[in-house]
């Protein structure tokens, strides 16, 4: 079984709101089967660069979201998709990405 922890936007939750507050919590956790879950809609709210976001949780990374800022039709907000899929290109993502 493998667990995924999604990072939500601030207005949401106080958990876990970067990327790297998820890598600290899961370098606290230390279990190989807990993973990061990203969602596009809120890392265009929390994070600076979508594809750092990506490189930090590298192998780590184990589920995304795609969504548009307004959770309107990809490409009519302006989450930057290039940005995203490069950097799941870079740690070579394989795993499940999902439309929502």
């Amino acid at each position: 079984v493998t667990l995924g922890l999604e990072v939500l936007n601030r207005y949401e939750t106080n958990l876990l709101n970067t990327a790297e507050q998820a890598m600290e919590f899961l370098a606290e956790v230390d279990e190989a089967n807990v993973k990061v879950h990203l969602d596009s809609y809120h890392m265009n709210i929390e994070e600076r660069s979508l594809r750092q976001a990506v490189l930090t949780c590298g192998d780590k990374l184990g589920y995304v979201h795609v969504g548009e800022s307004h959770r309107g039709q990809l490409g009519t907000g302006n989450v930057d998709f290039v940005q995203l899929f490069w950097g799941l290109a870079e740690i070579n993502y394989t795993g499940p990405i999902t439309f929502e």
